[in-house]
């Protein structure tokens, strides 16, 4: 992998899509690379781990706490992970298993915090591209709640 194919990847992210690609460089080249085999667990549910991982190629499978026993949701190239837990410190809902050969870049909260000391404006982007994520959210809970009062289940 090239940085230049990091820094795109990372930038498809809408956490870090408003970050200079110069800047996105740079931190793709500080942030750890994680291999996982096929089977492998890159994330346990309930682990801190204080980071996001942007997977670079490969697959990752997940079971939402919602879902039936065996039934798996997947993760590719360019997905995610953790999110939540690298802005919260909270532990990860669900276990993340590698569904074939994986190879994901690890952003640690650390790593962003050093940035945004010396670029200001990375956390500056980031903070604004979670409050937007977060008006979505509370968007979509009211309106599922406003559905859910014009149609009680039975």
């Amino acid at each position: 992998m090239t940085l230049d194919r990091d820094a795109a990847r990372l930038w498809r992210s809408p956490l870090f899509s408003e970050i200079d690609p110069a800047q996105l460089k740079m931190l793709a080249f500080a942030a750890a690379r994680v291999r996982r085999r096929p089977g492998e667990v890159l994330i346990r549910e309930g682990e801190k781990t204080n980071a996001a991982f942007v997977i670079m190629s490969g697959a990752v499978k997940y079971q939402p706490a919602e879902s039936p026993e065996g039934t798996w949701k997947m993760l590719t190239e360019g997905a995610m992970i953790g999110e939540f837990a690298l802005l919260t410190g909270k532990p990860n809902p669900v276990t993340f298993i590698a569904a074939e050969h994986l190879q994901a870049l690890k952003i640690s909260r650390n790593l962003i915090s050093r940035f945004a000391s010396e670029f200001p404006e990375i956390g500056e982007s980031m903070l604004r591209a979670w409050k937007r994520r977060m008006s979505r959210s509370s968007s979509d809970l009211r309106a599922l709640k406003a559905h859910l009062m014009q149609n009680p289940a039975g």
